[in-house]
């Protein structure tokens, strides 16, 4: 499989009680061999979280980005901010984000992914 490279500026999620907030993002989208933007790349991005329940830890997969999201002439992108509720007490408490991703794919099978993930309180890039 070809490769895409994916540049995001800056993702920071913020975690409440009752909710969970998404900055708005920016990103490009170049080609891992040319280095050159690629137009027409569709973006998908995933925020995992995981809330305490009585019955135990749930996990729950959103996605983030708007419907057919795209990258421009000049392979950028953005991905609006977005604000998710937490489920209210008892079904859940202590809702956090455990990894937020973005993905880019062409019509010719070139693919590329960047995922962030929480350990022990700190956010890192998941290589």
């Amino acid at each position: 499989m070809k490769k895409l490279f994916l540049l995001i500026i800056a993702v920071s999620i913020l975690s409440g009680c009752t909710s969970l907030k998404t900055p708005e993002i920016r990103g490009v989208v170049v080609d891992a061999e040319t280095k050159k933007p690629v137009e027409g790349a569709w973006i998908s991005s995933t925020l995992s979280i995981k809330t305490k329940t009585i019955g135990g830890d749930v996990s729950s997969y959103l996605s983030v980005d708007p419907p057919h999201t795209r990258t421009d002439k000049e392979g950028k992108f953005v991905i609006p901010a977005k604000k998710f509720k937490a489920p209210p007490f008892p079904v859940g408490f202590g809702t956090k984000a455990e990894s937020f991703g973005i993905g880019a794919s062409t019509i010719d099978d070139k693919a590329g992914d960047i995922s962030l993930i929480e350990r022990g309180g700190r956010v890192g890039l998941d290589n």
